[in-house]
């Protein structure tokens, strides 16, 4: 699913995909990612309630149609494409946050 038709060559969407994947459990270059991040933050509900979110961000990203990535949404200057790679560095962010705030609360 999301790869353009007619070619192998990997869609925007398997992009998306890929960097979803990477950021939550794939083993990083420099950092923990999200998954190992949320380790041992807060009480046990609370954790598995993360979780629980981050595991529903992946399928919608996968039923996107790479030809809904250049239409506007709406009547704002947002495409899907836009909205799409936001959403993506922005759970990266919240990764770095939590990182952050765990060295500062360690200290």
């Amino acid at each position: 699913m999301g790869r353009s038709k007619g070619t192998m060559a990997p869609s925007a969407v398997d992009g998306l995909v890929a960097l979803l994947d990477e950021s939550y459990d794939r083993q990083s270059w420099d950092s923990p990612n999200l998954r190992n991040s949320l380790r041992g933050v807060g009480p046990e509900p609370a954790r598995k309630e993360c979780f629980a979110l981050l595991a529903q961000l992946r399928p919608p990203v996968t039923a996107l149609d790479v030809r809904d990535f250049p239409r506007r949404l709406g009547r704002g200057r947002d495409t899907g494409g836009s909205l799409a790679r936001g959403e993506t560095a922005h759970d990266l962010y919240h990764a770095g946050q939590i990182r952050l705030n765990r060295r500062l609360h360690e200290s």
